[in-house]
């Protein structure tokens, strides 16, 4: 009997649980304590699968913390544990972790290599939906980044027809619209304005459809700069003015990925009305964005 049979059979699904209540409801302030009360689940739980999870919940809870260097040492080991127990469900968590670090780090090879070791564990288990959503929206956010479109619209097929087959859950619904929004930016990276704003009206509409499922939103401000910015592009002048209204209330002022996105709209804007002299204003603030942080696209 293989280790993974045992691993899947015989977890213990309280305990797993209970590892991932403490992570979600962490504070930093109960740190100490919390770190103890994991490394004691890894050090005593009599099921295997549970010691290499403890050891990614030690992760998470150190990069919570800030703590880099442990939350590197802990997600290492909960891959080698995990790999000497062939315990693939938390080797899908170790690996799209890492692939996040690496993609916030900007280093989008490495980014996209754990996004397809992922997937490569996804495909081993059963009852895989949600994971591979939760993948395959990492996979369109890296190789936006990196400027590789052309395999990105073979990824939302995919996925188009992955939502359409799948039961409306919490989980499906937040992963459904960050596709939506994904796909909205990839439309707009393209040019194709018209689509682009259809997908983030229908962004809109859905997070607002199903708030009792899930209350949940991505860049509320940004969505809407983006929109502003499609309605520009389209010379529809008088809507892109609300739009610019709506994100000057919405804008979080130490957001800098908001206000990037706020003076983007501004500054195509003023360029397109002529405007030369506001045009240049915003655009020197977007450079000194720019010059501050490099996280701002």
């Amino acid at each position: 009997t293989s280790n993974l049979i045992f691993s899947q059979t015989k977890i213990d699904i309280n305990t797993r649980n209970y590892i991932e209540k403490i992570v979600q409801n962490y504070k930093p302030n109960d740190s100490t304590k919390i770190f103890i009360k994991l490394d004691s689940i890894y050090l005593n739980t009599k099921f295997a699968s549970n010691k290499s999870y403890a050891l990614f919940a030690l992760a998470i809870a150190q990069h919570l913390s800030g703590n880099k260097d442990k939350y590197s040492y802990y997600l290492l080991k909960s891959k080698n544990e995990s790999l000497n127990i062939n315990d693939y469900h938390t080797l899908i968590d170790v690996y799209d972790a890492m692939s996040h670090n690496y993609l916030q780090l900007k280093l989008f090879a490495q980014a996209l290599m754990y996004n397809e070791k992922s997937i490569e564990y996804i495909n081993k288990i059963e009852n895989r939906k949600e994971l591979i959503a939760v993948a395959k929206n990492r996979q369109i956010e890296i190789l936006m980044r990196m400027n590789d479109l052309k395999k990105i619209q073979k990824i939302i097929d995919e996925l188009n027809i992955l939502f359409k087959n799948s039961e409306m859950t919490a989980s499906y619904v937040s992963n459904k619209s960050k596709f939506l929004y994904l796909q909205a930016n990839y439309h707009l990276k393209l040019g194709r304005y018209e689509i682009a704003l259809s997908n983030y009206y229908e962004y809109l509409e859905y997070i607002k459809n199903n708030k009792k499922i899930v209350d949940i939103q991505y860049f509320n401000a940004v969505v809407h700069s983006r929109i502003g910015l499609c309605l520009v592009k389209l010379n529809r002048y008088e809507e892109a003015i609300a739009q610019i209204n709506k994100v000057k209330e919405l804008v979080n002022e130490s957001s800098i990925v908001e206000i990037y996105n706020y003076y983007l709209l501004l500054h195509e804007y003023y360029y397109k009305i002529g405007d030369n002299e506001k045009k240049m204003f915003y655009y020197e603030k977007i450079l000194a964005l720019k010059a501050e942080n490099t996280d701002s696209d």
